[in-house]
């Protein structure tokens, strides 16, 4: 276990989420803004209309996303719980399922990883590693929490992880927010070695 800086939500974020090619044709990547109460973890998810930022765009999803302190009134409200600190890869699914077995109004809960990245489980069954694309630096704990969050919604709108492929964002949003960082997203564990790819995300 190793000792991680918090983690939080940053005030505004614009995120773009990728998913795996649709069949005969690239699917465009998915625009969300991820926005921040001032004074508590609660967090709303708008989708990005076809023009962008700066336009408002629809709310399609509103949660907590706060980290698992003992004694804040926030971990025990949380629908997304993140951890402070980092485990091994193949220890953090264990810890994120311990998290969900003691919070059961948590609908996600995420472990970041000492190699950078986390390992996300939803209460459905699914789990994730999200870790830095190739040639891109690790992650934030902030950077993470966004993730996270656009997770979360991907749940909530009726979707599946195994369908997304990517996320990356920028914060502080703006009409010139410097590229953020980018993250994949792989199945914890990761299927063997030659099986068929079915819904699987390509390595």
């Amino acid at each position: 276990m190793t000792p991680r800086r918090r983690g939080t939500v940053p005030r505004r974020a614009v995120v773009a989420v990728y998913r795996r090619k649709a069949v005969g044709g690239a699917s465009s990547p998915v625009g969300l803004i991820v926005v921040r109460e001032s004074a508590c973890p609660r967090v709303t998810v708008r989708r990005l209309p076809r023009g962008g930022w700066p336009a408002a765009g629809k709310v399609v999803d509103e949660h907590v996303n706060a980290e698992l302190v003992a004694g804040s009134p926030w971990t025990e409200r949380a629908d997304v719980l993140m951890l402070g600190c980092a485990h091994r890869p193949d220890t953090a699914a264990r810890v994120a399922g311990e998290m969900l077995a003691r919070f059961p109004g948590c609908l996600v809960a995420a472990v970041p990883t000492t190699g950078g990245g986390c390992v996300a489980t939803a209460r459905d069954g699914e789990c994730v590693a999200v870790a830095p694309a190739a040639g891109q630096r690790p992650p934030t704990a902030d950077e993470l929490a966004v993730a996270v969050s656009c997770l979360h919604a991907e749940l909530v709108l009726g979707g599946s992880w195994a369908d997304v492929r990517a996320i990356c964002l920028a914060a502080p949003a703006g009409p010139r927010a410097p590229q953020g960082g980018q993250v994949r997203l792989r199945p914890h564990p990761a299927p063997p070695a030659g099986a068929p790819p079915g819904d699987r995300l390509p390595a």
